[in-house]
């Protein structure tokens, strides 16, 4: 019989008809069911014993997953790097583009001042649409990853490290950042006290 394990299943197929619809006649994994009472350890010191058996690369199928999961994230290291850097270039985005908007407004924000509006109004206003775009932003973050976490098939059941936190602690720390920065983000000469 000839085993065929992907990630989702297995196929047991006798091994003379897989020989022949593929023309591969090599053996080169093996997968074994314990009895019940047997150990792996034991097991594997059975196979170690026979003719030949020191060249056996065995393995415990947990051993063998956990190994899998380390390559799994360490090659996504990588990733995870160049996500931080696409955020911090994203939070400075934002700050420029706030700092440029500010300044286009200029004219706007001496109306306002005409008006009768304070410094701390148009400030705390500013704040409030810095507030408002991180805000936007966030939701917009969280829909588009859910629709490619939704796309790429990736769930939680699937890959129980790529699982999200779910507290909204990222969400709050992005938003909260965002008006940080619209708020701090250095004022025009007519809103100087």
């Amino acid at each position: 019989m000839a085993l065929l394990p992907r990630q989702h299943g297995a196929i047991l197929i006798d091994r003379a008809d897989y020989a022949e619809l593929t023309g591969d006649r090599r053996v080169n994994d093996a997968a074994v069911w314990l009895a019940p009472g047997a150990t792996p350890a034991s097991l594997m010191e059975a196979l170690h014993a026979l003719p030949g058996g020191e060249a056996l690369d065995l393995a415990d199928s947990s051993e063998i997953r956990a190994v899998s999961l380390r390559i799994f994230d360490r090659s996504f290291a990588v990733t995870y790097a160049m996500e931080a850097v696409a955020v911090l270039v994203g939070l400075f985005g934002l700050s420029s583009s706030l700092g440029a908007m500010v300044l286009a407004r200029r004219r706007e924000f001496g109306m306002l001042r005409h008006l009768g509006l304070t410094r701390g109004q148009i400030r705390r206003m500013l704040a409030a649409e810095g507030a408002l775009l991180a805000g936007v932003g966030a939701g917009a973050g969280l829909v588009c990853g859910t629709a490619i976490n939704h796309i790429g098939g990736i769930s939680g059941a699937d890959r129980h490290h790529l699982r999200p936190r779910g507290d909204g602690h990222g969400t709050g720390a992005c938003g909260a950042r965002g008006l940080v920065v619209s708020s701090r983000r250095e004022r025009p000469s007519f809103l100087q006290r």
